[in-house]
């Protein structure tokens, strides 16, 4: 998605906005703060942009992992509401409904590398006949 998206919410231009931030999860966190947006171009982009949001540390947040649900709202110029929902809780679909927005399936997992290389996730290393490599004993000279 990149924050290209963010931009038409925000602007190009820096901005501090009074924020509601929301966990929904196995339990419910509300925080408010503020969070600052900054759009820059770096030298080294040859002009493109990039958008980051810099917030204070809070239980919201740090109750986020990978693959939750990111959703950003502007309720009015200085104003928006964060809420992060928990990967698999029903509010997800809920929130979908709402906006009618379908789920894509999720793909099928690919099979493991070792389940690739071996044909057969069932059969353990141990299970094949390895033959033992000789031990070799030799006697390192000390320099002297």
């Amino acid at each position: 998605m990149g924050s290209q998206s963010f931009v038409g919410l925000f602007g190009s231009a820096e901005a501090t906005f009074e924020t509601e931030y929301v966990y929904i999860g196995d339990n419910q966190i509300t925080e408010y703060g503020d969070i600052e947006w900054k759009y820059y171009t770096p030298p080294s982009w040859n002009g493109r942009g990039k958008g980051e949001f810099k917030y204070p540390s809070n239980e919201v947040m740090k109750s986020g992992i990978a693959g939750d649900l990111l959703v950003v709202g502007k309720k009015n110029p200085d104003e928006i509401t964060l809420i992060l929902i928990q990967q698999g809780n029903s509010a997800i679909n809920e929130l979908y409904d709402v906006l009618g927005i379908e789920q894509e399936q999720q793909p099928k997992e690919s099979k493991s590398f070792w389940s690739n290389l071996w044909e057969s996730e069932s059969k353990q290393t141990a299970e094949y006949d390895l033959e033992e490599l000789p031990t070799i004993n030799a006697e390192i000279p000390e320099n002297g």
